[in-house]
């Protein structure tokens, strides 16, 4: 499922009851802390090891800037 940019700003900085995550594409998502805070996150295997990159916080980096990233580090 796509994230989109409303989704991301109803999400904000609202308590949440535990972590969660929300996929996008290419390896991109998005984790919801319980604070509300949110890191928009790239994911990818190393030697079959999963591993996870945080690429930035929104709305300091926008979910355009996350997905003009991701082609960067494929």
């Amino acid at each position: 499922m796509s994230i989109n940019k409303s989704k991301l700003k109803s999400l904000l900085n609202k308590p949440q009851e535990k972590r969660f995550e929300l996929t996008d594409r290419d390896g991109l998502s998005v984790r919801v802390l319980q604070t509300g805070s949110i890191s928009c996150q790239y994911q990818y295997r190393f030697q079959s090891v999963p591993k996870r990159l945080t690429l930035g916080r929104f709305p300091d980096l926008t979910l355009a800037q996350a997905r003009e990233k991701v082609p960067e580090l494929q």
